[in-house]
């Protein structure tokens, strides 16, 4: 079956496109939609700024990892399949926490983004078992 991309996905992926080559305190919304060939005003309809487009990208980017680490297997796999994405993020993850500030840092949102993924996840847990689906932003 073939995956095809959201307009939410499509707007994340014109972000990291943009990261990878300029730092993302220079990045604007403007510039997000532009590369991608959407208006701000679709951007606006699915994000409220370009930090709540790292912080949903992150969290997906987590729960897809999640999701393609398996169920049934020991924590050690999918810790260490974890931090193999964090290793090929490494260059993105950095742009993202050395070029932002203040109270709207990439750093600073991630604490939301994380106890709502782990809030999802005991509840996936305590519905389906240890064997349910990982969560995350959607």
């Amino acid at each position: 079956m073939v995956h095809r991309k959201t307009t939410k996905e499509l707007l994340a992926e014109s972000f990291r496109e943009l990261a990878s080559s300029k730092p993302v305190d220079v990045i604007t919304v403007q510039g997000i939609t532009a590369h991608c060939g959407y208006s701000p005003a679709t951007f606006y309809r699915y994000f409220s700024s370009k930090f709540d487009v790292m912080a949903w990208d992150y969290a997906a980017n987590c729960r897809a990892t999640m999701d393609r680490s398996g169920r049934n297997r020991p924590w050690s796999e999918i810790i260490a399949f974890g931090l193999r994405y964090l290793d090929e993020q490494r260059a993105y993850l950095r742009n993202l926490l050395e070029h932002t500030s203040g109270h709207e840092s990439f750093f600073g949102y991630m604490p939301s983004v994380n106890t709502d993924a782990r809030r999802q996840n005991i509840q996936t847990v305590r519905r389906h078992g240890p064997t349910g689906r990982f969560a995350g932003i959607h």
